[in-house]
C-alpha cells in the first residue's frame, strides 16, 4: 500500500447526522471513517443523478363546442342500442339507403319526412369495413347509435308522433329558411 500523510479533520454534525454516519459506517466494509468518506465523495462526484420517470394516466375532460351534446347511457340502454346497430346485419348501409329514399320524395308520399329542406336533419352512418382496427370499429359503432337514436327522434318529430311536441317540421323549416338567408345573403337576394 502507498504511504500518504494522514491528516486529522474536524467535522461539526448534529448528533441526528453523527449517529447517521456512524451507522452507515459500521454497516460498511471499509476499514477506516476516511476511506469510507472518500468512497462518499468519490460517489458524489461520479455517479449521474439517476431520474425516474413514472407513467400516470390523466382524464382529460373534452370541452364540448355549442353544437355538441353528452350523453351517458345506463348499462341496459347501452346494451339495448349496442346490441341493435351490430346485431343487425348491414346496418350502416340500411340505414343510409333509407336516409338516401328520403332525398327524392316518391309521388305518393305526403310525409314531411321527404321535404329536402330537412334533409341535414338525417345523420348518415358509418360503414364498418375490414380496414378498420378494432378502436376505429368501436367510434364507428358509437357513432352509429348516435345516429340511429337521433334519425329515430327526427323522423318521429317531423311526422308528428311525439305528443305534445313544442316543435313541428314547420317550425324547423323556417329556421332552415333563415339560417341559408344568414349563411347567403347574396345568392338570397338574387331570388
Amino acid at each position: 500500500m502507498e504511504n500518504s500523510k494522514k491528516v486529522a479533520k474536524t467535522i461539526r454534525m448534529t448528533a441526528e447526522v453523527n449517529d447517521k454516519f456512524e451507522t452507515a459506517f459500521e454497516e460498511s466494509n471499509f476499514d477506516s471513517k476516511g476511506e469510507f468518506i472518500e468512497s462518499l465523495i468519490d460517489k458524489g462526484n461520479n455517479d449521474e443523478p439517476t431520474v425516474e420517470i413514472e407513467e400516470i394516466e390523466i382524464e382529460v375532460e373534452k370541452k364540448l363546442n355549442p353544437n355538441q351534446l353528452l350523453i351517458t347511457l345506463t348499462p341496459p340502454q347501452m346494451f339495448a342500442l349496442h346490441e341493435h346497430v351490430t346485431r343487425t346485419p348491414d346496418f350502416a348501409q340500411n340505414q343510409n339507403l333509407l336516409i338516401g329514399k328520403l332525398e327524392k320524395k316518391p309521388w305518393w308520399a305526403s310525409s314531411e319526412i321527404y321535404c329536402p329542406a330537412l334533409r341535414d336533419l338525417w345523420v348518415r352512418n358509418i360503414e364498418l369495413t375490414e380496414k378498420m382496427d378494432e378502436s376505429e370499429k368501436e367510434e364507428a359503432i358509437k357513432h352509429n347509435m348516435s345516429a340511429f337514436m337521433l334519425n329515430m327522434f327526427f323522423s318521429h318529430l317531423v311526422n308528428g308522433d311525439i305528443p305534445n311536441a313544442n316543435v313541428c317540421a314547420e317550425d324547423i323549416k323556417a329556421f332552415v329558411l333563415d339560417q341559408s338567408k344568414i349563411e347567403n345573403p347574396v345568392e338570397n337576394e338574387n331570388v
